[in-house]
């Protein structure tokens, strides 16, 4: 008699348990607190929210490229990649705060929603072996990083008028 692996033992419901669910909760606190919560529903860019949002981003693009240019599989590239990963996932959930004036989201978020979904499956499926899709799951944030990145100095958002005046 073979043993049937119950929902909450497999690999993907303990990544998806570990962290898609605490990404997605941090995500409806974030919307939500600002919808519903103080202020009536203004949205506070903060110094301190922008200054953790650059601190993870700036660094996150060059190691990014590292990471896709150096060897796979040996020690530093794990490691670079989880640091990478880490930094990504901080970015997107802190973005969630960073809003328009008139706390609207731009196009930009929807590269923070891929990259909170994208980076736990790329773990994922380096995890299990599936290398190829590990590498698609990983390029596609890193490409949104510098996309975002592009659009963050247009003229009239806050970092192109920061650099460009």
């Amino acid at each position: 008699m073979t043993a049937i692996a119950l929902p909450a033992q497999t690999p993907l419901f303990r990544i998806a348990r570990g962290v898609l669910l605490p990404v997605l909760a941090i995500s409806a606190y974030a919307i939500a607190s600002q919808t519903f919560g103080r202020g009536g529903g203004t949205w506070d860019n903060s110094p301190v929210l922008l200054g953790i949002h650059l601190a993870t981003v700036v660094p996150a693009l060059p190691l990014g490229a590292w990471v896709l240019r150096a060897r796979k599989g040996d020690a530093r590239h794990k490691m670079a990649g989880r640091i990478w990963a880490m930094a990504m996932m901080i970015t997107a959930i802190v973005s969630l705060w960073l809003r328009n004036d008139d706390g609207s989201m731009s196009p930009i978020h929807i590269f923070s929603f891929m990259t909170m979904f994208s980076i736990p499956m790329g773990i994922y499926y380096a995890k299990i072996g599936n290398i190829a899709a590990h590498r698609s799951a990983m390029f596609g944030p890193y490409v949104g990083l510098a996309i975002a990145g592009m659009f963050a100095f247009l003229p009239g958002r806050l970092l192109g008028t920061l650099v460009f005046g």
